[in-house]
């Protein structure tokens, strides 16, 4: 019995890393916008990787607004 219930166990967890494996796979490709839930209040993985999304989501509108700043001035001087 508790074979089983260990096997079920680690299935459950290959699962879930399956699971986020894709959701990381999704950000490296430019998705921003996955969202990535604890799966338990022990899970220190998913805050992790909400703070990586959101560090590179405010990277991203930064490095636009820069562009954007750039593009105005250089057609200011033209």
């Amino acid at each position: 019995m508790l074979l089983i219930l260990m096997s079920a166990n680690l299935n459950l967890f290959i699962d879930s890393m399956n699971g986020f494996i894709n959701t990381l796979e999704q950000i490296a490709d430019g998705n921003l916008a996955v969202e990535v839930f604890k799966w338990s209040e022990n899970d220190q993985i998913a805050p992790v990787a909400q703070k990586v999304i959101k560090s590179l989501t405010e990277l991203v509108r930064n490095a636009r607004q820069t562009s954007l700043q750039s593009h105005r001035r250089i057609k200011i001087n033209r």
